[in-house]
């Protein structure tokens, strides 16, 4: 309110912000400039939404070019379009990967798009692991190797290790050659290859030394079983592991064994342990209970976990062999060999080593209260004694009852590693190395000296790795969805490998390129009748059936799998 007797006559003053606003509208709520009259002539020639469709697609078009995209080339139809094959329809090949695992591979129009499990193999019963399913994408790589290559040999020094082009037959015809001269000087010829576990391939190596007699058979991998076989070796006079049948154990503890993650057949371990974890069904709910150094996806499922090193590990197990023993009254263990490691209960462990003694404590009660249907697993890291431990423990409590006797887990020829090889390599004594797939430089950390001091190195990938440096060839194979091959992971039951594809490339399979070696001639077809010869004379034969032999061929090829 306005007080002229007190204030200035030309000032304005406002008792709120409303009267403030209502009083500015009395003069105009917009500006002038607002309440024009709107006149598309005089808009700019270019809308706002064009100009942003022009500034994604320049943007899209500079990105297109600066990158290497490679010509995936033309699609081209069917020339005379065989009877079974419709356009947009898929046809299915059961197979078997590298590692062993059955398939069943989608293709269309002849190309293979999609890999999942085979849904007949008796023990995969279609489930595979990611990796499996992501082999496919190894088959399009364009790093794969696409032609033999051997070294240069310039007098030149900066080009005298360069890799150049070769063509099949001249290869074979110096690698025979060199082969030759390494048994006539006698010296060692070393193939040095990951497990065996195809029988056919098993036989393609007896030839080979028998064709070459001073050459060695070296099978590695960097995680293996090897203590395993070996306790069950020493404990029952085989290394051949029985299965176990995890989807029968109410109790399992498994010591530093990531049986759900990385350890064993993943795929089918996964499925038996899940088919005994349904909420719906309480009653057959199974327990886990983990002791593990580090975190595992075997011990993320647990519902129990200690955390503790293989050295406190080996120390619970011959404390829990003791509490078992005594509940159980079992004599039969030998108390000598536990002495070391009873000198203190369960509870004085838990308290030195900060684990809550119930835990313990329900561990001890549930592997007595399901004495034949609990289960112990020790990992692949931990010692031979570990894996001694473990076979007493599941003995005493008559766990053996889950270990299926019938499909043992069997290697065609046994894991020696490489310690001999290096010594012969030390000495001199290798003429020629010959990697069969494999990557021991990196996997051994072996040095270029000594790499170097092998006279002929041979490598047969498909794609480089660090052993094909310095290397005399390097030879291009097939992957495994262009091969053929059998697989023998447990008795009994095996399973083929076939090609759903012609190869994309100048390749050859790896078992190929050593059987032209053999016979001094290579063929395109020489693998596939070597694998078809063997089943005819060693595997036909015991399958018991009225057919003949190539109706039993092909139903096996088409099931991928059979058992005998």
């Amino acid at each position: 309110m306005n007080n002229n007797n007190s204030l200035e006559p030309n000032k304005e003053f406002w008792k709120s912000v409303n009267e403030f606003y209502n009083g500015r509208a009395e003069t105009g709520e917009f500006p002038d400039s607002v309440k024009e009259e709107f006149e598309v002539e005089k808009l700019p020639p270019m809308s706002r939404r064009k100009f942003v469709a022009l500034l994604g697609a320049s943007s899209a078009f500079a990105l297109a070019s600066c990158n290497n995209y490679r010509d995936k080339g033309e699609i081209i139809s069917y020339n005379d379009k065989p009877e079974y094959a419709n356009y947009g329809d898929s046809i299915y090949y059961a197979s078997t990967l590298n590692d062993g695992s059955s398939v069943l591979i989608k293709t269309r129009e002849g190309r293979p798009i999609k890999i999942d499990g085979n849904p007949d193999h008796p023990i995969f019963n279609g489930k595979i692991s990611s990796q499996a399913q992501a082999n496919i994408l190894g088959l399009y790589d364009p790093d794969r190797l696409q032609n033999p290559l051997k070294k240069s040999g310039s007098k030149l020094i900066l080009n005298k290790d360069d890799m150049i082009k070769t063509d099949w037959a001249s290869a074979d015809a110096e690698i025979i050659s060199k082969l030759n001269s390494a048994v006539s000087s006698g010296k060692e010829i070393a193939i040095i290859t990951h497990s065996v576990i195809s029988p056919t391939q098993k036989k393609l190596f007896d030839d080979f030394v028998a064709k070459f007699p001073t050459a060695k058979i070296y099978s590695y991998e960097l995680h293996n079983d090897n203590n395993s076989r070996l306790a069950w070796r020493d404990s029952f006079g085989t290394e051949d592991l029985p299965s176990v049948k995890l989807e029968d154990a109410k109790i399992i503890l498994a010591f530093e064994s990531d049986f759900l993650g990385t350890e064993g057949n993943v795929p089918v371990q996964v499925r038996q342990f899940a088919s005994k974890r349904n909420v719906e069904d309480l009653d057959n709910f199974s327990r886990l209970y983990s002791a593990e150094s580090a975190m595992s996806m075997t011990g993320m499922n647990a519902d129990y976990r200690f955390r503790l090193s293989p050295e406190k590990q080996m120390e619970l197990i011959f404390i829990i062999i003791d509490e078992v023993s005594a509940r159980l009254q079992n004599v039969a263990v030998g108390q000598n060999s536990v002495k070391k490691y009873s000198n203190s209960n369960y509870r004085q462990f838990a308290n030195a080593n900060g684990i809550d003694e119930k835990k313990i404590k329900y561990l001890i009660d549930d592997l007595v209260a399901n004495k034949e249907k609990s289960l112990v697993l020790a990992g692949e890291k931990l010692p031979v004694a570990m894996h001694k431990a473990v076979i007493l423990l599941n003995t005493m409590l008559n766990n053996n009852k889950l270990f299926n006797f019938s499909e043992l887990n069997i290697l065609q020829k046994p894991l020696n590693g490489i310690n001999d090889f290096v010594d012969n390599l030390r000495n001199g004594k290798v003429a020629v190395v010959i990697n069969f797939d494999v990557n021991p430089v990196f996997h051994f950390n072996l040095s270029n000296e000594l790499w170097n001091k092998a006279g002929t190195k041979i490598s047969l990938v498909e794609m480089h790795n660090e052993s094909c440096k310095n290397n005399d060839f390097v030879l291009p194979i097939n992957h495994a969805l262009e091969s053929w091959n059998d697989f023998n992971l447990r008795s009994g039951i095996y399973s083929l490998q076939q090609p759903v594809i012609a190869p994309l490339y100048d390749t050859r399979q790896k078992e190929a390129i050593l059987l032209g070696w053999i016979s001094g001639a290579y063929s395109e077809n020489n693998y596939h009748k070597y694998l078809m010869d063997r089943w005819e004379k060693e595997v036909y034969p015991i399958a018991g059936t009225m057919v003949d032999f190539r109706k039993f061929w092909y139903s096996a090829l088409h099931d991928g799998v059979i058992q005998l």
